[in-house]
């Protein structure tokens, strides 16, 4: 497969979870599904120079709108490898991987489990639209696992960002992102959670380190509880 090919089946990818996670918003009660939403961090002025760069307008930050960013992109790729423009392509191919690493990746996909965990209406659709986002993120090998993480992140950091310390619900290490769905505040939850983030890691090499560390703050949080 050529490379325009292999962009443009990656804009069909990127197009059937966008229209998953359409169905999906537009019709689930929960929190809305935005980083800020799930994470408490505002891309505004990142995902705005973003699409700047590229001339594409973002009207907010949902992730269909971000999913949809993703697949123009990829168009964009293919109708420049097309064209013989290798600078604009390999451009777009970089900026897609980047938008997918930093924007997306590491809170649509705990979004998304979460609904399809703790919602049979939607969980059909919720599950299929993070198997869809796990499959780009081994594509572009957004997060691997590495044998030594020392120097990559900060003290009191992992993949995802800083990791809360203390013993509130609010404030625990995490490792299930969504404190609402927790119907036993104990450490049972966690420790189912942190069996799922291993278990995605093994299927999906591409995005490992994220969910090994989603583990890891399960793992932290079921200590910390057990011991309340």
């Amino acid at each position: 497969m050529t490379a325009a090919k292999a962009a443009r089946a990656e804009s069909e990818k990127w197009s059937s979870v966008m229209s998953l996670v359409q169905l999906l918003a537009a019709g689930w009660k929960g929190p809305a599904p935005t980083e800020l939403a799930v994470t408490g961090f505002d891309p505004e002025e990142d995902l705005s120079r973003r699409a700047k760069a590229w001339s594409h307008i973002l009207e907010h930050w949902a992730l269909p709108n971000l999913l949809g960013f993703g697949a123009a992109l990829a168009i964009v790729e293919s109708d420049a490898w097309d064209s013989g423009d290798r600078v604009t392509a390999t451009k777009a191919l970089s900026d897609r991987r980047f938008l997918l690493a930093d924007r997306i990746l590491h809170w649509a996909v705990p979004w998304l489990v979460t609904v399809g965990s703790t919602d049979a209406d939607w969980a059909p659709e919720a599950l299929a639209a993070a198997e869809g986002l796990l499959d780009l993120g081994d594509v572009h090998r957004v997060a691997p696992a590495l044998t030594d993480q020392e120097g990559l992140v900060l003290p009191g950091h992992d993949s995802l960002g800083e990791v809360p310390s203390g013993l509130a619900v609010e404030t625990i290490a995490g490792g299930w992102l969504f404190h609402d769905h927790i119907t036993q505040v104990g450490p049972e939850p966690y420790r189912a959670a942190a069996e799922l983030w291993d278990e995605l890691a093994i299927r999906h090499e591409g995005s490992a380190r994220l969910w090994l560390d989603l583990a890891a703050r399960a793992r932290t949080s079921a200590q910390r509880l057990g011991l309340v």
